[in-house]
Order: structure tokens, then C-alpha cells, then sequence
């Protein structure tokens, strides 16, 4: 008996050290497999962080510009607001030739401007599931771009503005036939010729009332608070592009 157990002591250990080179050819084979799959899943989300970032910056970019345009915007309003004003309460004289071009020029101007939308599209059609750390900076994104945009909730209103300014635009050939004449002399004589009819139709001064509620209740409050908002998203972006 103890040479038949003496004899199967060597196939034994045989077969152990076949084992042992079986499970450790298995665990290097599954620790390179882990470790390479490992290493694609961190560069796929380093890529995808990095493009999501280029996104960011580009959105961020669109808002500077945004902004810019705002400021000029709102120059223009804030310029025609008090001279409007004067007009409805009588007190723009019939030869103040500055005030009363003024005043033709809020009537026709369309003041309804859009946003850039390059980073925004980039952003929503490119990137899925962007892990982003500043909390809703997504979410501020997206209620910018549908309040402000041509297709959003301020776009609708802007449009209806617009026809407003269309009207006008068409119905002031009718009192100033050459008032945009290239000849300033002609231009001029024409406003004057037409200026007593104009501020004593009720037609242009319902007009002159509708244009000052619009630029002062809608356009200046909007446009501040699209600003704002256009700012408080640009300071997200340089938090969240740091992380």
C-alpha cells in the first residue's frame, strides 16, 4: 500500500502545479482584459468630457455675444423711451427735427433680436449624458434658449412685435412721403411739411402709445432679464469648465 500511495505523489503534485498554472494564466488573462477595458472606458469618458467642455465653451461664447447685443439693444430703447414719452403728453415741439426723426425711428425699428444658438445645438445634438458638476447649469441652458429663442416663448411675442413695426413702417409713407429721402434737405422739409397732421391723428398717437408701453413693459424688462440670465449661465460655464 505504501508504494502504490508513493507512486500517485508525483502525478499529484503534477497535477497541482498544472492547476496553479491554469488559475494564474486565468487571472492574468482577466486582470488584462479588466485593466484594457478599464483603460477604453477612462479614455472614452476623458474624450467625452473634453467634447462636452468644447460644447460648454462654445455655448458660453454664444452668450458673450448675447450679451453684447443686449447692451447695444438696450441703448437704443432706453434712447427713444423718454423722447416717446414727450411725445404722448404734447411736448415735442413741430420743428425739433432731432425728437420727431426719433420718434419715426422707435415707430419703424423692430427692436426683437435672437440669440446664438451654434453652442447650444452643438451641445444638444452632439453630447449624451454629460456628466456636469454645477448643479443645474443644464437646466438654465435649456429655459435661456426657450424663453429667448425665435422658436421660444419670447420669440412668439417678438414676432407680433414685428407686425407692429411693419405697419407702422408702411402707414408713415402715407403722412411723410419722402421723409427717408437720401436727400437730407428733401427728407427733412418732408417731416415738417406732414409733422402737424402727425401729432394730431389719434391713429399715430394710439401708435406712439403702443410703441412706448411695448418698449418699456416688454422689450427693456426682457432684454434686462435675458442679460442677467445670459451672465448668470457665462459664470456657470467658467465654474464648471475648471472642474
Amino acid at each position: 500500500m505504501k508504494t502504490i500511495r508513493t507512486a500517485y505523489v508525483p502525478t499529484l503534485v503534477k497535477s497541482l502545479n498544472n492547476v496553479k498554472k491554469y488559475v494564474f494564466d486565468f487571472f492574468v488573462i482577466f486582470i488584462s482584459i479588466t485593466s484594457s477595458f478599464m483603460l477604453t472606458e477612462c479614455q472614452r469618458e476623458k474624450l467625452h468630457r473634453v467634447e462636452t467642455v468644447t460644447a460648454l465653451k462654445a455655448v458660453g461664447q454664444d452668450l458673450k455675444t448675447d450679451t453684447t447685443n443686449y447692451n447695444i439693444i438696450l441703448k437704443s430703447l432706453r434712447e427713444v423711451e423718454p423722447v416717446l414719452l414727450e411725445a404722448m403728453n404734447g411736448e415735442v415741439a413741430y420743428d425739433d427735427l432731432p425728437k420727431i426723426k426719433s420718434i419715426l425711428f422707435a415707430l419703424r425699428a423692430f427692436h426683437g433680436i435672437g440669440v446664438q444658438k451654434y453652442g447650444y445645438h452643438y451641445l444638444a445634438h452632439n453630447i449624451r449624458n454629460p456628466k456636469i458638476h454645477v448643479p443645474g447649469l443644464l437646466h438654465w441652458i435649456g429655459f435661456y434658449h426657450e424663453r429667448s429663442s425665435i422658436e421660444g416663448n419670447f420669440g412668439g411675442f417678438n414676432r407680433d412685435y414685428y407686425d407692429i413695426c411693419f405697419e407702422n413702417h408702411k402707414k408713415l409713407f402715407e403722412t411723410f412721403p419722402n421723409y427717408l429721402h437720401p436727400d437730407t434737405t428733401i427728407g427733412d422739409q418732408a417731416i415738417l411739411n406732414g409733422v402737424e397732421d402727425f401729432f394730431n391723428s389719434t391713429y399715430w398717437l394710439a401708435r406712439i402709445g403702443l410703441t412706448y408701453r411695448q418698449i418699456t413693459s416688454y422689450n427693456i424688462p426682457v432684454y434686462i432679464h435675458n442679460k442677467r440670465l445670459s451672465i448668470k449661465i457665462i459664470k456657470m460655464i467658467d465654474k464648471e469648465i475648471q472642474f
